[in-house]
Protein backbone atom coordinates (compact mmCIF):
# COMPACT_ATOMS: atom_id res chain seq x y z
CA UNK A 1 0.00 0.00 0.00
CA UNK A 2 1.44 3.07 -1.01
CA UNK A 3 1.66 5.78 1.27
CA UNK A 4 2.08 6.26 5.12
CA UNK A 5 -1.26 7.56 5.40
CA UNK A 6 -3.47 4.92 3.33
CA UNK A 7 -1.68 2.31 5.15
CA UNK A 8 -2.97 4.13 8.80
CA UNK A 9 -6.52 4.40 7.00
CA UNK A 10 -6.62 0.70 6.31
CA UNK A 11 -6.38 -0.49 9.89
CA UNK A 12 -9.78 1.23 10.18
CA UNK A 13 -12.47 -1.73 10.96
CA UNK A 14 -15.50 -1.40 9.00
CA UNK A 15 -17.53 1.29 9.65
CA UNK A 16 -15.72 2.58 12.36
CA UNK A 17 -14.92 6.26 12.32
CA UNK A 18 -12.23 8.30 12.26
CA UNK A 19 -12.75 9.50 15.73
CA UNK A 20 -13.34 6.13 17.05
CA UNK A 21 -10.19 4.97 15.44
CA UNK A 22 -8.34 7.80 17.00
CA UNK A 23 -9.88 7.27 20.42
CA UNK A 24 -8.69 3.32 19.94
CA UNK A 25 -5.40 3.98 18.79
CA UNK A 26 -5.00 6.34 21.52
CA UNK A 27 -4.64 10.10 19.89
CA UNK A 28 -6.25 13.04 19.52
CA UNK A 29 -8.89 13.25 16.56
CA UNK A 30 -7.73 16.65 15.83
CA UNK A 31 -3.86 15.36 15.44
CA UNK A 32 -4.92 12.09 14.09
CA UNK A 33 -6.65 14.14 11.17
CA UNK A 34 -2.59 15.41 10.32
CA UNK A 35 -1.65 12.13 10.65
CA UNK A 36 -4.05 11.40 8.01
CA UNK A 37 -2.51 13.99 5.66
CA UNK A 38 0.99 12.42 5.49
CA UNK A 39 2.33 14.26 9.20
CA UNK A 40 4.79 11.02 10.58
CA UNK A 41 3.86 10.29 13.96
CA UNK A 42 6.73 10.30 16.47
CA UNK A 43 7.91 7.11 17.89
CA UNK A 44 6.41 6.75 20.87
CA UNK A 45 3.15 7.27 18.49
CA UNK A 46 3.92 4.52 15.97
CA UNK A 47 4.64 1.73 18.25
CA UNK A 48 1.25 3.12 20.50
CA UNK A 49 -0.68 2.39 16.81
CA UNK A 50 1.31 -0.80 16.27
CA UNK A 51 0.45 -2.07 19.70
CA UNK A 52 -3.75 -1.13 19.31
CA UNK A 53 -3.87 -2.85 15.90
CA UNK A 54 -0.91 -5.44 15.93
CA UNK A 55 0.62 -4.61 12.76
CA UNK A 56 4.45 -4.29 12.67
CA UNK A 57 5.90 -0.65 12.82
CA UNK A 58 7.85 -1.69 9.90
CA UNK A 59 5.06 -2.11 7.56
CA UNK A 60 3.22 1.06 8.92
CA UNK A 61 5.75 3.05 8.24
CA UNK A 62 7.80 1.95 5.17
CA UNK A 63 5.03 -0.23 3.32
CA UNK A 64 8.21 -3.36 3.42
CA UNK A 65 7.95 -6.63 5.15
CA UNK A 66 4.64 -8.59 6.60
CA UNK A 67 2.20 -6.45 8.12
CA UNK A 68 1.89 -8.18 11.42
CA UNK A 69 4.31 -8.37 13.72
CA UNK A 70 5.68 -7.12 17.14
CA UNK A 71 5.32 -3.59 17.97
CA UNK A 72 7.94 -2.85 20.44
CA UNK A 73 10.58 -2.12 17.58
CA UNK A 74 10.74 1.18 15.90
CA UNK A 75 13.47 1.02 13.81
CA UNK A 76 15.28 5.34 13.14
CA UNK A 77 15.85 3.88 9.82
CA UNK A 78 11.93 3.14 9.04
CA UNK A 79 11.30 6.33 11.11
CA UNK A 80 13.86 8.44 8.69
CA UNK A 81 12.68 6.32 5.67
CA UNK A 82 8.78 7.47 6.35
CA UNK A 83 9.49 11.07 6.32
CA UNK A 84 11.34 10.66 3.47
CA UNK A 85 8.38 9.18 1.67
CA UNK A 86 6.20 11.96 3.22
CA UNK A 87 8.38 14.66 2.87
CA UNK A 88 10.29 14.15 -0.16
CA UNK A 89 14.04 15.64 1.68
CA UNK A 90 16.48 14.05 -0.03
CA UNK A 91 18.78 15.80 2.99
CA UNK A 92 17.71 12.84 5.51
CA UNK A 93 18.65 9.51 4.35
CA UNK A 94 17.11 6.62 5.21
CA UNK A 95 19.84 4.36 5.83
CA UNK A 96 23.17 4.29 7.64
CA UNK A 97 24.40 4.42 3.86
CA UNK A 98 22.94 7.20 1.79
CA UNK A 99 19.53 6.59 -0.32
CA UNK A 100 20.35 5.12 -3.42
CA UNK A 101 18.87 7.69 -5.58
CA UNK A 102 20.35 10.71 -3.21
CA UNK A 103 23.80 8.77 -3.59
CA UNK A 104 22.81 8.56 -7.18
CA UNK A 105 22.70 12.63 -7.17
CA UNK A 106 25.75 13.49 -4.69
CA UNK A 107 27.77 10.48 -7.17
CA UNK A 108 27.18 12.24 -9.85
CA UNK A 109 27.24 16.19 -8.11
CA UNK A 110 31.25 15.88 -7.76
CA UNK A 111 33.21 18.70 -6.83
CA UNK A 112 34.86 18.75 -10.24
CA UNK A 113 31.62 18.85 -12.12
CA UNK A 114 30.30 21.82 -9.92
CA UNK A 115 33.10 23.47 -10.76
CA UNK A 116 33.34 23.12 -14.34
CA UNK A 117 29.13 23.48 -14.52
CA UNK A 118 29.00 26.86 -12.64
CA UNK A 119 32.31 28.10 -13.16
CA UNK A 120 33.23 28.29 -9.46
CA UNK A 121 37.56 28.33 -9.27
CA UNK A 122 38.22 29.89 -5.74
CA UNK A 123 36.12 28.19 -3.62
CA UNK A 124 36.30 24.67 -1.39
CA UNK A 125 33.29 22.61 -2.84
CA UNK A 126 32.01 19.89 -0.81
CA UNK A 127 31.55 16.12 -1.29
CA UNK A 128 28.66 15.50 -0.25
CA UNK A 129 29.29 11.72 -0.89
CA UNK A 130 31.52 11.77 2.26
CA UNK A 131 28.81 12.53 4.40
CA UNK A 132 26.66 10.25 6.91
CA UNK A 133 23.67 10.67 8.98
CA UNK A 134 23.87 10.93 13.00
CA UNK A 135 20.65 11.66 14.78
CA UNK A 136 19.31 14.38 16.74
CA UNK A 137 19.12 13.63 20.23
CA UNK A 138 18.19 16.30 23.53
CA UNK A 139 17.81 19.59 23.68
CA UNK A 140 20.70 22.14 24.59
CA UNK A 141 19.17 24.13 26.46
CA UNK A 142 18.24 23.16 29.38
CA UNK A 143 15.77 19.61 29.69
CA UNK A 144 17.44 16.28 30.04
CA UNK A 145 19.80 15.56 27.83
CA UNK A 146 19.67 11.66 26.71
CA UNK A 147 23.49 10.35 25.60
CA UNK A 148 23.21 8.72 22.10
CA UNK A 149 25.80 5.78 21.09
CA UNK A 150 25.59 2.77 19.60
CA UNK A 151 25.20 0.98 22.92
CA UNK A 152 22.52 3.25 25.01
CA UNK A 153 20.55 4.74 22.14
CA UNK A 154 17.22 3.06 22.16
CA UNK A 155 15.95 2.37 18.55
CA UNK A 156 13.62 4.78 17.93
CA UNK A 157 14.10 7.46 20.29
CA UNK A 158 15.77 9.93 17.59
CA UNK A 159 12.94 11.38 15.34
CA UNK A 160 15.30 13.87 14.07
CA UNK A 161 18.50 13.40 11.95
CA UNK A 162 20.94 14.88 10.00
CA UNK A 163 23.72 14.94 7.68
CA UNK A 164 27.63 15.97 8.58
CA UNK A 165 30.89 14.65 7.32
CA UNK A 166 32.08 12.19 9.91
CA UNK A 167 33.18 13.73 13.38
CA UNK A 168 33.42 10.20 15.22
CA UNK A 169 32.01 7.22 15.24
CA UNK A 170 29.47 8.10 18.31
CA UNK A 171 28.96 11.62 17.08
CA UNK A 172 25.18 13.04 17.40
CA UNK A 173 24.02 16.42 16.91
CA UNK A 174 21.50 18.93 18.83
CA UNK A 175 19.24 21.73 18.40
CA UNK A 176 20.16 25.46 19.55
CA UNK A 177 17.21 26.37 21.46
CA UNK A 178 17.18 29.64 23.58
CA UNK A 179 20.11 33.28 22.93
CA UNK A 180 22.33 32.29 25.50
CA UNK A 181 25.14 31.48 23.03
CA UNK A 182 24.67 34.47 19.96
CA UNK A 183 25.90 35.68 18.24
CA UNK A 184 28.25 32.51 17.68
CA UNK A 185 25.25 29.88 18.18
CA UNK A 186 22.11 31.06 17.14
CA UNK A 187 18.29 29.75 18.17
CA UNK A 188 17.56 26.70 15.60
CA UNK A 189 21.18 26.00 14.69
CA UNK A 190 22.37 22.26 14.96
CA UNK A 191 25.25 21.35 16.10
CA UNK A 192 27.39 18.17 15.63
CA UNK A 193 29.12 16.94 19.20
CA UNK A 194 31.67 14.21 19.66
CA UNK A 195 31.16 12.40 23.35
CA UNK A 196 35.11 10.81 22.42
CA UNK A 197 36.92 14.40 22.19
CA UNK A 198 38.45 15.57 25.66
CA UNK A 199 37.36 18.84 25.81
CA UNK A 200 39.93 21.46 26.57
CA UNK A 201 40.00 25.07 27.89
CA UNK A 202 38.58 27.30 25.11
CA UNK A 203 36.12 24.71 23.60
CA UNK A 204 32.31 24.81 23.24
CA UNK A 205 30.86 22.19 24.70
CA UNK A 206 27.41 20.70 25.81
CA UNK A 207 27.55 20.21 29.74
CA UNK A 208 25.19 18.24 32.00
CA UNK A 209 24.60 19.05 36.08
CA UNK A 210 22.79 16.72 38.42
CA UNK A 211 19.13 17.17 37.43
CA UNK A 212 20.32 16.17 33.99
CA UNK A 213 19.69 19.80 32.43
CA UNK A 214 22.04 20.20 29.68
CA UNK A 215 23.46 23.61 28.21
CA UNK A 216 25.97 24.54 25.72
CA UNK A 217 28.89 26.89 26.92
CA UNK A 218 32.41 28.24 26.02
CA UNK A 219 34.92 25.62 28.98
CA UNK A 220 37.53 27.39 30.55
CA UNK A 221 39.22 25.35 33.02
CA UNK A 222 41.99 26.15 35.61
CA UNK A 223 43.89 24.90 39.04
CA UNK A 224 40.66 26.07 41.14
CA UNK A 225 37.70 25.80 39.00
CA UNK A 226 35.90 24.90 35.88
CA UNK A 227 33.71 27.89 34.19
CA UNK A 228 31.10 27.36 31.89
CA UNK A 229 30.67 30.85 30.04
CA UNK A 230 27.70 32.05 28.06
CA UNK A 231 28.74 34.08 25.08
CA UNK A 232 25.34 36.43 25.47
CA UNK A 233 26.32 38.60 28.16
CA UNK A 234 22.67 38.73 29.65
CA UNK A 235 23.56 35.08 30.74
CA UNK A 236 25.57 34.49 34.00
CA UNK A 237 28.57 32.32 33.49
CA UNK A 238 28.76 28.94 35.94
CA UNK A 239 31.37 28.66 38.10
CA UNK A 240 31.95 24.70 39.09
CA UNK A 241 34.60 23.79 41.72
CA UNK A 242 34.57 20.65 43.65
CA UNK A 243 32.35 22.17 46.95
CA UNK A 244 29.57 23.58 44.49
CA UNK A 245 26.30 22.68 45.31
CA UNK A 246 25.58 22.02 41.82
CA UNK A 247 28.48 19.87 39.93
CA UNK A 248 28.29 19.88 35.94
CA UNK A 249 30.28 16.98 33.70
CA UNK A 250 31.09 17.59 30.25
CA UNK A 251 28.92 15.31 27.74
CA UNK A 252 30.86 16.41 24.47
CA UNK A 253 32.85 18.69 22.43
CA UNK A 254 30.88 20.76 19.92
CA UNK A 255 32.76 19.96 16.45
CA UNK A 256 30.30 21.44 13.54
CA UNK A 257 28.06 23.81 13.15
CA UNK A 258 24.90 24.15 10.49
CA UNK A 259 22.91 26.97 10.21
CA UNK A 260 19.51 26.63 7.91
CA UNK A 261 18.49 29.45 6.90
Amino acid sequence: MGTFSERLDSLRQKGERKQDFADRIGVHPAVFSRYSKGIIPRSDTVKRICQATGVSPRWLLTGEGPREGPADLVNPVDMATAKIQAEGNPLIPARNTILEPFKDRVASNTPARVREEHGIENLDILDMSQLRQIPVVGISHAGKFIEANDAMFPAGTADEYMLTLDQGERSFGVKVEGDSMEPLFMDGDYLVVNPDLAAQSGDYVIAKNDQGESIIRKLTLTDKYMALKPLNPAYEPIFVTSDSPEQYIIIGKIVARTTVF
